[in-house]
């Protein structure tokens, strides 16, 4: 996957080192697809093995991937009230 024209951000670079040092490290990326689900599946069974918990792998994997879509979702629901012009903390609207 070539990561130079498509804003994903992947911070550090080398998220491996990151995990093996017990370093922060982040994914973001503006759509949801295969290459994103297998970079983030990478980082999920890194970090697990890291502390040998990579029994937990499922479940990690599913609350991840609701997460997404739950934030999807929101961000949805945010664009479409500010294209309407409507105020989305207003009841009436």
């Amino acid at each position: 996957m070539d990561l130079s024209d498509s804003h994903i951000e992947i911070y550090p670079p080398n998220y491996r080192e990151a995990i093996l040092n017990q370093q922060d490290f982040y994914l973001q990326f503006p759509v949801y697809s295969q290459d994103i689900e297998s970079i983030l599946m990478k980082m999920i069974r890194g970090f697990l093995s890291r502390h040998d918990i990579l029994y937990l792998r499922d479940v990690i994997v599913t609350v991840t991937k609701e997460l997404i879509t739950n934030a999807v979702k929101a961000n949805a629901k945010r664009l479409y009230f500010k294209n309407k012009g409507l105020i989305i903390d207003n009841p009436e609207d």
